[in-house]
């Protein structure tokens, strides 16, 4: 007996291990995949950043972890039927009516390209939508006694979307894994490229002034200087000088600001290194009465809580969100 249990615990040690290494070894793959899409976002910058693959290892590996503890917090999968719409608080919130919801599914080409597979009876997407709260009188009791015209906050969804329906909600994850790891891409390359773009604009705007000064002070040596002046509408040669001298002066303050690739990696990096600067993903608990305004009372701990999560990205974008979980008739019809 005291045999078969040390051997046992030798196979239950093997299969551990042999599990790790198997995790370890998809760890490795997922990671490696990830540098390889953040190489292929970063192209219009630099042609090849193979030869930093090692020093972008650690920065996407950080930017991986927080990204999937950031979806972990993204309340869901919830079910996003019509049929469920006057029995679920977030439903009703987000959506007018049944038929509303109804419309979001029906109109939906990528649900519906994925339910056109026999084999797919639900789907998984990102449920998002803007917030929009505003101030309206209404009545309530304070103290016992009924008020009047009283200030309250009404909150409103609008412009709801589903994003990467996926036949798994593992698929959705990762999905929303390659969204946020692209969005902390392009909020790099976004900078870099305007930054090239503004050079290019002041040195073509230097270049085509540069050549009409040129020509106005050729004219006033030839002929055409005893001809009407109907040149008015020109700048004349001092101010002209003087409006090359400041867009030199703007070409040479951007000049310090540089966008090589060496310049482009140290950002990526320190944005790769540090996600939460950019994008964060907090969970939000609102209680809404029947019209949709906010409970802040004591009354409000009986009344069922609307689970969100607010998703931020770099003060230009604000949204809620929430996982949904999607039924083959509730798209197509029964």
């Amino acid at each position: 007996m005291a045999l078969e249990c040390i051997i046992d615990r030798f196979r239950s040690r093997i299969s551990q291990w042999r599990q790790g290494r198997r995790l370890k070894r998809q760890n490795g793959e997922a990671l490696a995949q990830a540098i390889d899409r953040v190489i292929k976002v970063s192209a219009p910058v630099v042609c090849s950043l193979r030869d930093c693959r090692r020093d972008l290892r650690s920065p996407v590996d950080t930017a991986l972890s927080y990204i999937q503890q950031a979806i972990d917090t993204i309340p869901g999968p919830v079910p996003l039927s019509p049929e469920y719409w006057d029995q679920d608080p977030l439903l009703k919130a987000l959506f007018v009516s049944p038929d509303e919801l109804r419309s979001l599914l029906a109109a939906d080409p990528r649900l519906r390209s994925l339910f056109a597979q026999p084999q797919t009876a639900r789907a998984f997407a990102l449920l998002t939508a803007t917030k929009m709260e505003r101030t309206v009188f209404g009545t309530a009791v304070e103290g016992g006694i009924g008020m009047r015209d009283v200030p309250q906050t009404a909150v409103e969804f609008h412009d709801l979307r589903l994003l990467d329906p996926a036949p798994t909600e593992a698929a959705i994850r990762c999905a929303l894994e390659d969204r946020a790891l692209n969005a902390l891409v392009t909020q790099v390359l976004e900078r870099l490229l305007q930054l090239r773009a503004l050079k290019d604009k002041l040195r073509e705007h230097q270049r085509i002034l540069s050549i009409q000064l040129r020509i106005q002070q050729t004219q006033a040596h030839s002929l055409e200087g005893l001809a009407p002046d109907d040149h008015a509408a020109e700048p004349a040669a001092p101010a002209g000088q003087q409006v090359l001298a400041d867009i030199d002066r703007q070409i040479q303050d951007l000049a310090a600001e540089s966008d090589s690739p060496a310049e482009y990696l140290r950002q990526l990096t320190a944005v790769l290194n540090a996600p939460q600067e950019v994008l964060s993903v907090a969970p939000i608990v609102l209680r809404l009465n029947w019209m949709g305004v906010r409970q802040d009372d004591a009354s409000a701990a009986c009344r069922p809580g609307i689970h969100l999560a607010e998703v931020k990205l770099h003060n230009r974008l604000k949204r809620v969100a929430v996982l949904v979980l999607i039924a083959r008739e509730d798209c197509l019809g029964r």
